[in-house]
């Protein structure tokens, strides 16, 4: 069985960085096999990233082999409601996602010191 987590491109450009290969082995020791969901908002708002920054088109090419999720919300609230939809953690460095994830009770994933953080 997997666990879904719902990725947003803050932690996609995230796990661009060296070492980040650790942090899903990490990851996956403490909660299990994982399942990365994308909305597609969030490849939509990578794309539009891509353009001028380099972590962003490898963090595109790597969500891109992920599960999609369509969604006609905006990147943000699309990585909320198909977390609750799902069931699953949501994965962001995002401050904004993260406050509405605690307030809503839904799981998350962050990094503190390139350290994966779990709540909930």
């Amino acid at each position: 069985m997997y666990r879904p987590v719902v990725v947003d491109t803050s932690f996609l450009v995230q796990l661009t960085e060296p070492g980040s290969l650790m942090v899903v082995e990490e990851l996956e020791d403490r909660l299990g096999k994982l399942k990365m969901i994308v909305p597609s908002p969030v490849l939509d708002e990578l794309e539009r990233l891509a353009r001028k920054k380099r972590q962003a088109e490898i963090a595109l090419e790597h969500a891109s082999r992920l599960e999609i999720y369509q969604s006609s919300l905006d990147p943000d609230r699309s990585v909320i409601e198909v977390a609750k939809l799902v069931g699953g953690f949501i994965a962001s460095m995002d401050r904004g996602i993260l406050d509405v994830a605690r307030r809503e009770g839904i799981p998350y994933i962050t990094l503190k010191d390139d350290f994966p953080v779990v709540v909930g």
